[in-house]
């Protein structure tokens, strides 16, 4: 099983486990013009604290069992303060071995490579860790900040599906990004303060090139 904590160049990466709701929920409120338009339709509970310790205690449940995995984003210079959140839902072995990535970060943190740098960590885990084989990323299509780091980061682009998902109560098609885990990338020869790898696709074979904010 994975740990509770990573750390990065900049940033804590910690497990629902190390989390309280009022720290979620306070991200949340906070975010709540800027995360609308590109969540789900939210019931009203969602911003209320014995909601959001639920939801905490249902992310420990699926760490526990191996079906998904949860990191929420501290920067080193403020550890109490959570700018952002990474997700690997639908967590698959066998001849699947794949799980479904999504993310997001807080207004006042955007431009800074932070969620770059999070999810470069975050691919290490799922390849070195967990072991899977590949990891899936659905993004909208007006959502360019997303489509960038999809970019940075080596995702290949593998098409358009149309209806995919519920944003804010509209059926919105979405652009799907794919990566795996090819033997030849060596991801556990990475330096740790690497923050993320350029890929080739398709064959997908990391490159010596890599990105800095």
């Amino acid at each position: 099983m994975p740990k509770k904590e990573y750390r990065t160049e900049r940033l804590i990466l910690k497990a629902s486990k190390l989390v309280t709701a009022q720290q979620t929920l306070d991200y949340y409120r906070r975010n709540h013009n800027l995360f609308t338009p590109l969540d789900p339709k939210r019931v009203p509970a969602f911003y209320n604290i014995g909601y959001q310790f639920l939801l905490l205690q249902q992310d420990e449940a699926e760490r526990q069992s191996g079906c998904g995995l949860r990191f929420w984003i501290f920067t080193k210079e403020n550890p109490n303060r959570i700018i952002g959140m990474i997700s690997f839902a639908n967590i698959k072995h066998g001849n699947v071995s794949s799980t479904f990535l999504a993310y997001k970060l807080d207004g006042a943190s955007l431009n800074k490579g932070y969620i770059t740098e999070a999810i470069a960590r975050g691919i290490r885990i799922i390849f070195e860790e967990v072991k899977l084989n590949r990891i899936e990323v659905a993004v909208l299509p007006r959502n360019t900040p997303s489509l960038r780091v999809m970019e940075k980061l080596g995702f290949v682009r593998e098409g358009y599906s149309p209806r995919f998902m519920e944003i804010n109560g509209v059926w919105e098609g979405h652009v799907r990004f794919g990566l795996v885990n090819d033997p030849d990338a060596d991801w556990h020869k990475l330096p740790p303060h690497i923050r993320c790898a350029a890929y080739m696709a398709p064959k997908v074979r990391l490159a010596k090139l890599f990105c800095r904010d």
